[in-house]
């Protein structure tokens, strides 16, 4: 029936949703104007008046399940259209009768009859809408006396046929459904089921063949009528396939003997149960998505026959630990996730691929191994494992490393592991995601040339105390670096112009050297921003390099504790009011080093500084080169812009 790949072909979702009964609200279709008052029926249905008056309209179903038969007429007029069964209890409706004279079954009109195997439409219907049996994974069988043709496996017609593989009408066929003792079968010698189980027993022993004699596999929502087992033994059952569960309904379930003959669990068959520990067989192939989702589960095997293990299958559960079967090269997305008690994990050499949301939250895994041919590490895959320092490489030795084929850091893929150690970026990495790294504690961090991006958060709340940024680097996202524990910075004068953006709440940066080709204040279209760094009042040294060719208009103007500047050869221009602007004076400078390749100075480099705010009362200014173009036919002083007071020491060492 359903491939349990979470996508319907109709349309529709097959991932199951809320269990039906769980969901408050009117499921009938919008007034269309076509319909006058509702009246309770004494029977299992309700009704509404048409607007023509001249018959009803079906608007819900609040009977107990089983067999259901819509009656033809009501208060006097026929029943034509059912335009919704509702969501209260048709979800446990196995068999239902749509009598003549019914014409219309409207769109979704039954979506929530999960549990429905087999249905008659009469003679008289002539249009079935969109989605009309959306959800119906387990109707095996239909009854069409009707002039619609309906084709096997086709999705038209309101997917009425979609999963059915017995459509006979009342004169050229029979129905495949058997019963025994509570257990309804589809019962063909080509493919039987467990269609469902209608009994109240709470301790389950399945039959080992069906009342024909036949093997069968169990159906999707086969418990769905009765969900409250809490035993179910399956071991004389020659079953290969258990179809799944729409959203676990099994959480009554404490225990389960599996069949050696199995070969898949369905999606969700055992989510949400109460099932601590299951012994699955040798020869399984797959687990489906979400299979034990949510359940009590803290001890399972999986045996090496495993080739698929579906999304979600193991989220939330409390495993402490476990093995991953060789022939898993695909951990699925949130295969661990929130397994607050998961310890360990081992595994495969062969594995490729760790999906998104892997082992987010496992806050207790401390020995994790990392293949050596895994390629893609997905987003949030170790988010919040908050006792990962690294992974245990082949001497068995806890470090932090990634595999050659990885060439990207994926967003939020290690934030919040502890990772107390140095950690180079290797040469193959072209980018880091956003979050990738934030909260990770690392200490000391080496970025290679080759990489280009490093994405929002991507290091936020590090304790990293000493930075480089190479000029190869091409992007930085916001807060890349933000409350970090800098005390010193080496930073391409092309991220300078939006410092705060990226290196936001660096209280403890010291030291800042500036590399990298081009006007520091600048940004990379050459549009000056003013005062760039007036954020980083607590810097007190600056190195710029030789490569640096300018220094742009109040581009360090605002530091006030700045003591020290060294400007390298390579630049020529330094632009008015560098370190100084009105009410942003660098007040502590003692000693600038002007480079050789200075030409030219702008007005008020030093605005503001005067002796009253310095605490030794003395700046001395050392000028490598020659001439210097001052820029205004007015005193040195004046131009200098110091205040009278101001004590200054000029050294020229004129060539």
């Amino acid at each position: 029936p359903d491939d349990g790949d979470g996508n319907d072909q109709d349309g529709g979702d097959d991932s199951g949703g809320d269990v039906p009964g769980d969901v408050p609200g009117d499921t009938t279709d919008p007034d269309d104007g076509n319909e006058s008052e509702t009246t309770e029926t004494e029977s299992d249905f309700t009704f509404t008046l048409s607007a023509t008056k001249d018959h009803y309209i079906v608007t819900g179903y609040v009977g107990g399940g089983g067999a259901a038969t819509i009656p033809a007429e009501y208060e006097g007029l026929p029943v034509k259209q059912i335009d919704s069964l509702g969501s209260t209890t048709a979800y446990k409706i196995l068999t239902l009768n749509i009598p003549d004279p019914v014409e219309t079954i409207g769109a979704e009109a039954l979506e929530f009859c999960y549990s429905l195997i087999s249905v008659r439409l009469p003679i008289s219907l002539t249009s079935i809408g969109m989605r009309a049996f959306r959800n119906s994974y387990n109707l095996f069988e239909i009854c069409n006396d009707s002039d619609i043709s309906l084709t096997p496996g086709s999705s038209s017609n309101g997917g009425v046929a979609k999963y059915a593989e017995n459509i006979y009408s009342s004169v050229s066929g029979e129905s495949k459904l058997t019963s025994d003792g509570g257990y309804t079968f589809y019962d063909d010698a080509e493919g039987s089921f467990l269609a469902a189980y209608t009994g109240t027993d709470t301790e389950l022993t399945l039959p080992r063949v069906t009342p024909n004699g036949n093997p069968y596999d169990v159906a999707m929502n086969a418990f769905l009528f009765f969900s409250a087992p809490t035993a179910i033994d399956m071991s004389a059952a020659e079953i290969s396939e258990l179809g799944g569960n729409t959203n676990g309904t099994l959480r009554s379930l404490t225990s389960v003997t599996l069949p050696a003959t199995l070969k898949s669990v369905g999606q969700r068959f055992f989510a949400n149960s109460k099932i601590s520990e299951i012994d699955l067989p040798n020869g399984l192939e797959k687990i489906g998505n979400y299979a034990f989702s949510g359940s009590a589960l803290s001890s399972v095997n999986l045996p090496s026959s495993l080739t698929d293990i579906g999304i979600e299958a193991f989220k939330g559960t409390a495993v402490t630990e476990i093995e991953i079967p060789s022939g898993i090269t695909y951990l699925k997305n949130s295969l661990f996730e929130n397994c607050t008690a998961l310890e360990s994990a081992a595994l495969p050499e062969a594995l490729a691929t760790i999906g998104d949301r892997v082992f987010k939250g496992a806050e207790k895994l401390t020995a994790v191994n990392m293949p050596s041919g895994v390629t893609d590490i997905g987003a949030e895959a170790f988010y919040g494992c908050e006792a990962l320092t690294g992974f245990v490489d082949s001497d068995g030795v806890i470090r932090f490393y990634l595999p050659e084929g990885i060439t990207a850091v994926s967003d939020g893929c290690f934030a919040y592991c502890p990772l107390e150690t140095s950690f180079t970026i290797p040469d193959q990495i072209l980018s880091i995601g956003d979050a990738a790294f934030k909260s990770t504690y690392l200490t000391e961090l080496t970025i290679s040339e080759s990489l280009k991006s490093i994405g929002a958060e991507a290091f936020r709340n590090s304790k990293l105390r000493d930075l480089t940024i190479p000029d190869s680097l091409e992007s930085l996202g916001e807060k890349a670096f933000a409350a970090g524990e800098f005390t010193s910075a080496t930073v391409p004068v092309k991220f300078i112009y939006n410092i705060f953006s990226w290196l936001e709440h660096a209280a403890a940066l010291q030291t800042l050297t500036v590399t990298g080709t081009g006007t520091i204040g600048h940004d990379p279209d050459g549009i000056a921003v003013s005062a760039p760094l007036d954020e980083y009042d607590y810097i007190e040294t600056v190195v710029i390099a030789d490569t640096v060719t300018g220094i742009g208009e109040a581009a360090f103007a605002g530091l006030s504790k700045l003591k020290t500047v060294t400007i390298g050869d390579g630049v020529k221009t330094i632009g008015d009011n560098a370190f100084g602007l009105d009410g942003k004076g660098c007040y502590m400078l003692e000693t600038v080093n002007i480079g050789s390749g200075v030409k030219s100075i702008g007005a008020c480099i030093f605005a503001g500084w005067h002796t009253k705010q310095h605490a030794t009362g003395k700046l001395t200014v050392n000028y490598a080169g020659g001439k210097i173009d001052w820029n205004q036919k007015v005193s040195k002083r004046s131009n200098w812009h110091f205040d009278v007071k101001t004590n200054l020491v000029m050294n020229y060492n004129v060539k």
